[in-house]
């Protein structure tokens, strides 16, 4: 059986396309899981809706958005999964095409893997017809069972290691999930599906990455990605840490090539964080300060000093955004 989990926060616009995906799949031996987080619109009434016609679905209601302790049950699902079981996460304004679950599982059993992934498909969510603005999908698809495969395709499948949704994991391996108990270091503003996946990959090794686009994301410019939200420059800095400790676990080293591959990740993030921050309603000398922090980070004059200009990130762009820093 797979066990599924959605929560939805004021998603009555999206939710039954998120349902009636997983509801219309191929493979149907499944119990879904889907919490009302707290929402003021007709969440919970679809949801109420949903549970009455399909006995596999489980309710849960949040009268407080994010308040764990309401429900521990739902937030704990993957620690529970039973052996043989697996989980998967979907998000109430995604999708799954409806082989999702078939061709990910068949593709994780004929392969022995621990968690299977498989390509996205980015649809415009802010314009008044959704469109597609591209794919994310390898042309062939990837096992990843052993150090040494992982440290060669680490570069290749590193996007895939990301985000939780678009995945199936195995009992064991949803399990290393980090859920409602969460350590002090963990990021505050954004990173955690990382770690998370970084962490399952970690206690399982058998990872794999299905070439074929089976899962619809929704781009919002009102995500929280594009939100300014205190601690973000350190969310950067904790992912890059991760990245390292997660290749010395799986690898045994971190080679040249994939510090240099680490190297252009943390760039972009922190020119992300930049135009975030630039963008931010907050004071001047506010903004001034997180700039140093970023600046002064050791990782920071890492990135900068290293050869990376094979992997585009070139010499010209890290004066850019240092010139953006210092500005």
């Amino acid at each position: 059986m797979i066990y599924i989990r959605t929560h939805a926060y004021n998603a009555e616009k999206t939710l039954r396309r998120a349902v009636d995906s997983i509801l219309n799949q191929t493979y149907q031996d499944f119990a879904y899981y889907i919490l009302d987080n707290g929402s003021t619109d007709r969440t919970g009434e679809l949801i109420r809706e949903y549970a009455q016609r399909d006995s596999r679905i489980v309710p849960y209601y949040n009268k407080v958005n994010h308040a764990h302790a309401e429900n521990p049950d739902f937030w704990n699902l993957a620690k529970k999964i039973p052996e043989g079981d697996y989980f998967c996460i979907l998000d109430a304004d995604d999708c799954y095409e409806k082989t999702f679950l078939e061709d990910v599982l068949r593709f994780m059993e004929k392969n022995r893997l621990e968690i299977a992934a498989c390509g996205t498909a980015f649809w415009d969510g802010d314009g008044p017809k959704s469109a597609i603005l591209g794919k994310k999908v390898l042309w062939q698809s990837v096992i990843a069972d052993t150090p040494e495969k992982m440290d060669a395709y680490f570069p290749m499948i590193h996007w895939n290691l990301r985000q939780v949704w678009g995945k199936l994991y195995t009992s064991k391996a949803a399990a290393a999930r980090y859920e409602t108990e969460l350590p002090d270091w963990w990021p505050k503003a954004y990173g955690g599906d990382t770690i998370n996946v970084m962490e399952c990959v970690k206690a399982a090794r058998r990872f794999g990455v299905y070439g074929k686009t089976l899962h619809n994301y929704t781009v919002s410019k009102k995500s929280v990605s594009h939100k300014w939200i205190s601690g973000r420059e350190g969310a950067d800095v904790i992912l890059h840490a991760k990245a390292l400790e997660f290749l010395k676990v799986t690898c045994g080293r971190v080679s040249e090539q994939n510090l240099c591959f680490l190297y252009c990740v943390y760039f972009n993030a922190v020119k992300d964080t930049l135009m975030v921050l630039n963008n931010a309603d907050m004071p001047v000398l506010g903004k001034l300060e997180i700039l140093q922090r970023i600046l002064s980070h050791a990782y920071t004059r890492e990135m900068l000093a290293a050869n990376t200009s094979y992997l585009g990130v070139g010499t010209a762009e890290k004066q850019t955004l240092l010139r953006e820093i210092l500005r």
